[in-house]
């Protein structure tokens, strides 16, 4: 909290360095540094030397505190443009299986390997479960339809156990496959309506960053559901040598035929 003095005017008190401390990230969020300068007089000595430190992230304040409150922002961001509380588990949902070929084919041919489009690991036994970018999967190319590249992938696969999704028979993982690619298929319309019609900048910034949004947090959670069915219910025991799900696939889920324009 800044509590200094500055020319005609009294210390700061807790509160509203609070208050000004949340205006201040929303700028520093969203690059309005020149409109919050607008808000405090010229001669507040004390406080534009805060602000300088602040923007050197040289102020002593801890980092939950930061991090709540551009969760607080992008919150509020993303409801103003007509986001529910779903969108993060919906969007991990989307790419918790996504390969770069994927996202090449559905949305943008031109991303490359460092895409910052983060999945949950197929390998199951590695230490890593949630990656910071799509992989390549390495289709089999010399297929010239894309069930039979599938349908290889999980061939190819099928007597390893730590692939994939624990306890999800060669049918199901073809299935799996064969839904995500349907999601896929769906949400490209929608790409392509918000790349003729794109939401606000500030939408933007909050909807692909995963950390603030809630979408890394999700992916986690589905990787630890993925990899021990029942853990989140307290059931793992019990269904780790059962044939249960512990990641459901809902084909309903999802089914949107007329894309919505984003609110502006």
């Amino acid at each position: 909290v800044v509590s200094t003095q500055s020319t005609g005017s009294s210390g700061i008190n807790a509160e509203y360095g609070k208050q000004w401390y949340q205006r201040r990230v929303r700028g520093l969020l969203f690059g309005n540094f020149y409109q919050l300068q607008q808000l405090y007089s010229c001669n507040m000595v004390g406080l534009l030397i805060a602000l300088a430190a602040l923007t050197c992230n040289c102020i002593a304040v801890p980092v939950d505190l930061k991090t709540d409150l551009l969760k607080s922002v992008c919150k509020d961001e993303l409801k103003a443009g007509g986001l529910t509380e779903l969108f993060a588990r919906n969007v991990a949902h989307r790419l918790h299986s996504i390969s770069l070929e994927d996202v090449q084919k559905y949305f943008n041919a031109d991303v490359g390997e460092d895409n910052n489009i983060p999945t949950v690991s197929k390998d199951l036994g590695s230490e890593e479960r949630v990656l910071s970018h799509a992989p390549r999967t390495e289709y089999d190319n010399s297929f010239t339809t894309d069930a039979l590249k599938y349908l290889d992938l999980i061939l190819r696969n099928m007597d390893k156990g730590h692939y994939s999704i624990t306890n999800f028979s060669v049918l199901e993982k073809i299935a799996h496959v064969l839904h995500m690619n349907e999601m896929w298929n769906r949400a490209r319309t929608h790409y392509q309506t918000l790349l003729l019609q794109p939401p606000t900048p500030e939408m933007c910034l909050c909807a692909t960053n995963s950390d603030l949004n809630g979408i890394t947090q999700e992916l986690n959670l589905l990787a630890l559901k993925i990899k021990y069915p029942g853990i989140t219910s307290g059931d793992y025991e019990k269904l780790k040598e059962q044939a249960k799900l512990g990641y459901d696939i809902d084909y309903t889920y999802g089914k949107l035929d007329t894309p919505q324009l984003p609110r502006l």
